[in-house]
């Protein structure tokens, strides 16, 4: 039987979703926590509301995983010197740690779909994503212009 594109590339994410899901789990970590912790690593003393403009997720999605996140050891949150409301964002020794690992699964998992196409074919499908990508990119902006 001949599969749609459309039935493959749902089988794709959700095959994805669930080796990930598992490998965080070995971490320690819930999916769209690496995102967070990503963003934290590089974004040292960041504000919330900055994590949740990047990620568009709502701000109490955000705040439950960063408490989370805080209470595993991964993050920490300091209080504004001049802004006793406001917290900046830190990764603590474990979150960094944690992020390396992150980094390699990552890399071996580019490893792995690499191996499975020749360059040529590499180069189409990276061209056929982007276009996905920014297609993707237009809708949103679309919506925020609504």
């Amino acid at each position: 039987m001949k599969r749609s594109m459309e039935q493959v590339f749902e089988e794709i994410l959700l095959l994805n979703f669930q080796k990930n899901y598992m490998k965080l789990q070995e971490i320690g970590l819930y999916p769209g926590q690496e995102i967070i912790l990503g963003y934290i690593i590089h974004h040292e003393g960041g504000i919330q509301s900055e994590l949740v403009s990047h990620t568009k997720k709502k701000s109490s999605t955000i705040a439950r995983a960063i408490q989370r996140m805080e209470q595993a050891g991964y993050i920490c949150r300091k209080k504004d010197e001049k802004d006793k409301r406001m917290y900046h964002l830190y990764t603590t020794h474990l979150g960094k740690e944690t992020y390396d690992k992150i980094t390699e699964l990552k890399k071996q998992e580019c490893e792995y779909y690499s191996h499975l196409f020749t360059e040529e074919e590499k180069n189409n499908i990276c061209s056929y994503l982007i276009r996905v990508r920014d297609s993707l990119k237009g809708v949103q902006q679309n919506e925020k212009n609504r």
